[in-house]
């Protein structure tokens, strides 16, 4: 039915979900309507209608571009706004946060539900949550995470990588200036022109 498919696309590209700038409900219908999109896995190949896009009313170059590239920066996404995207029922932003606390990643999350995990052993998972988690269609939102996602799997992974991020920023002037200069640096401390 279109008005589900434009509801769980909303809910998917919305402030709970990924929040992809620009492409509101009313985007998102007229998106339906040229049938470039029948799921939320077309919205990230709806770069091969930009041509056609740009010429529609209502939109331009700078528009679908703005569109365009907010659905890019989502490929970046976190581990639980894909949880919180997905659109399982009772799995709101807290819920996902707290379910991508308990699991390594993406694929270990999967792993476990499809092995029989049990939900109700965490804090406030009652067996209506369990059951949403456990009979939910992962399908398309398996396919979007495989071919598109390039996101940090849980905090931890992500703080390592700004940590390591942030040493390169601070040292690798320091590395520059030593294999650039350093034979300069040497020669001026051995003449002490310096005052060393």
């Amino acid at each position: 039915c279109e008005g589900k498919l434009l509801n769980r696309l909303d809910h998917f590209c919305g402030k709970k979900g990924l929040d992809i700038k620009g492409l509101s409900k009313a985007t998102l219908e007229k998106l339906i309507d040229w049938e470039w999109i029948d799921g939320a896995y077309d919205l990230f190949r709806l770069g091969r209608y930009r041509s056609e896009w740009i010429k529609k009313q209502g939109f331009g170059e700078k528009s679908v571009d703005k569109i365009l590239n907010a659905i890019e920066d989502a490929r970046k996404c976190t581990f639980p706004a894909v949880i919180s995207a997905a659109g399982i029922p009772l799995i709101g932003v807290t819920v996902a946060k707290q379910l991508a606390q308990n699991f390594e990643s993406y694929d270990d999350f999967r792993w476990e539900i499809e092995n029989g995990f049990d939900f109700t052993i965490f804090d406030g998972f009652g067996e209506a949550m369990h059951e949403e988690i456990s009979c939910f269609d992962y399908d398309e939102i398996d396919r979007i995470v495989t071919d598109f996602f390039n996101f940090f799997q849980n905090a931890a992974v992500e703080q390592i990588a700004q940590i390591v991020l942030s040493l390169l920023m601070f040292t690798l002037p320091f590395i520059l200036v030593y294999k650039i200069g350093g034979d300069k640096i040497s020669s001026l401390i051995s003449n002490e022109k310096c005052g060393f």
